[in-house]
């Protein structure tokens, strides 16, 4: 499911991406990982159903180039999502309604 990111603690970037590639638990841990080592990076969460990853950033201590450079690194595709810092889950959007019944 995808997350909601509250507004970024002082000093920090609330960001988006689309992670081209990412579609199964392994490749989000890998990603996880590694972004934990570059520092600066809160609050990560990945959902490789969406492709999709949402973290505060303190571009002080490491600027988005190096984090999006670091993904790359890893063999994926990233491109940043532009919009409010929020992703609405694909079961949000599901409507069940009664079927229609015909004019007998």
């Amino acid at each position: 499911m995808d997350t909601v990111v509250a507004s970024a603690p002082r000093g920090s970037t609330a960001l988006r991406y689309r992670v081209g590639g990412m579609d199964c638990p392994s490749c989000a841990g890998k990603i996880e990982t590694a972004l934990k080592r570059l520092g600066g990076a809160d609050g990560i969460r990945l959902n490789y159903h969406s492709q999709t990853l949402a973290l505060r950033l303190d571009e002080t201590a490491t600027p988005r180039e190096a984090l999006e450079a670091r993904i790359r690194s890893l063999g994926y595709e990233v491109s940043a999502i532009e919009g409010p810092a929020f992703a609405v889950s694909a079961l949000s959007l599901i409507h069940i309604s009664e079927p229609t019944r015909q004019a007998e």
